[in-house]
């Protein structure tokens, strides 16, 4: 009896100690685990966040491969397009441009020396660059790099088989009708009566029968002066399509085209600063430029001068800037656009501004002149200009 009341109570021991196991298991898991990660976790979670990044990404390295060919082919056909003053982040964005007509908006330098210019030379292991397409990286060479200038190319109409190339923008005074099939520019002073040795990229002046031009302006060219000076048709093919945004200079660009005509509204051009003569002798030009923005323009000197046609309103340009409109509207015998509401307060030369400029008829009273800038301004309207003496006294009593 007494062996079995021991055993019953060893029984009853366990049992107790059971539950109290049990007990403390179950307190035990209530307790907010230690979540500290060690680092063998710290790997296993880098790896599946890469693992999920890399799934997550599209594995285009065929697609790659097969535009690197394209790329390739829009070198090869711009290999000559480049010179000494081009760097290695000037070529990416030129070739980007034609890149982005074919759909391609990857490409990227494989190695990080965008400011390096290229070698004068022909087919030079030196001015290889190489390319990046996502992961596929690849080489491309150029032609002939020219020392601070680029050839323009061009054919006579009916012979596209005979491209003929000139260096120094001696074809300007052929006769023929020609295709431009590369725009040629050159590192010029930027200011012709000037010596202090600062340098713009300037286009080489068209031929006068021009008929076609690229789609795409270099986007190096920051002057476009002379462009078509004297130039004889009414139209070039592609011209409306320029780029112009990075053009800085557009001084005498039609000066003297006579039947010029054609519609270039949507030229971007907020970052020109001089259009001095741009329509000069343009005698036929008479088309809108109300939506241009020459915010940043100082010189407008003889813009119109004997533009005998142009009859636009360009009440919308902002020409706050503008310090020089002498001549402006010379001879400009059709003229009567508005222009009532301009800001001129910084303008300093008003000679002959409308002189000449018969149909002028616009109430300018409520412009805001500089004192010397009317003191010093002679003959600025026709003597047909019907607000002659109600302006004179507003622009008199102007400070």
């Amino acid at each position: 009896m007494k062996k079995l009341l021991t055993i019953l109570g060893s029984v009853g021991l366990v049992a107790t100690t059971s539950a109290a196991v049990i007990a403390c298991g179950d307190k035990t898991l209530q307790k907010t685990p230690d979540t500290k990660p060690t680092e063998e976790t710290k790997k296993e979670d880098k790896n599946n966040e890469e693992n999920q990044k890399n799934e997550s990404k599209p594995i285009n390295t065929e697609n790659d491969k097969k535009n690197s060919e394209v790329i390739k082919a829009i070198v090869k056909k711009q290999e000559d397009a480049f010179a000494t003053f081009h760097t290695r982040k000037d070529f990416l964005d030129q070739i980007k441009v034609f890149a982005k007509e074919k759909g391609i908006e990857n490409l990227e330098l494989a190695n990080k020396n965008e400011n390096k210019t290229f070698k004068e030379g022909e087919n030079i292991p030196e001015n290889n660059v190489k390319l990046r397409l996502g992961t596929h990286e690849f080489e491309v060479q150029l032609g002939k790099v020219l020392m601070d200038r680029v050839a323009t190319k061009y054919y006579i109409e009916n012979d596209k088989g005979n491209i003929i190339t000139d260096q120094y923008g001696q074809f300007s005074n052929l006769n023929n009708k020609v295709v431009i099939t590369q725009i040629g520019y050159s590192s010029k002073p930027r200011d012709e009566y000037s010596n202090n040795g600062e340098k713009v990229i300037e286009i080489h002046k068209m031929p006068g029968n021009t008929i076609e031009v690229p789609e795409h302006l270099p986007l190096k060219i920051k002057s476009l002066k002379n462009a078509f000076k004297d130039f004889k048709l009414e139209k070039v093919l592609n011209l409306d399509k320029w780029d112009v945004s990075n053009v800085e200079l557009m001084n005498e660009m039609f000066f003297g085209a006579t039947n010029f005509d054609q519609d270039i509204s949507n030229w971007n051009t907020e970052n020109v600063k001089s259009m001095s003569g741009l329509f000069a002798g343009a005698e036929n030009f008479n088309q809108s430029l109300n939506s241009w923005n020459v915010s940043k323009v100082t010189q407008m000197s003889y813009m119109f001068h004997e533009a005998k046609k142009f009859n636009q309103d360009l009440d919308k340009w902002n020409v706050s800037s503008v310090t020089d409109m002498e001549s402006m509207f010379l001879s400009a015998e059709s003229f009567n656009g508005k222009i009532d509401n301009w800001n001129v307060q910084n303008v300093n030369k008003l000679g002959e501004m409308f002189l000449s400029a018969v149909k002028f008829s616009q109430n300018l009273s409520k412009w805001k002149i500089k004192e010397d800038a009317f003191k010093n301004s002679s003959s600025i309207f026709d003597k047909t200009y019907v607000y002659k003496k109600e302006v004179s006294e507003a622009w008199g009593r102007n400070k």
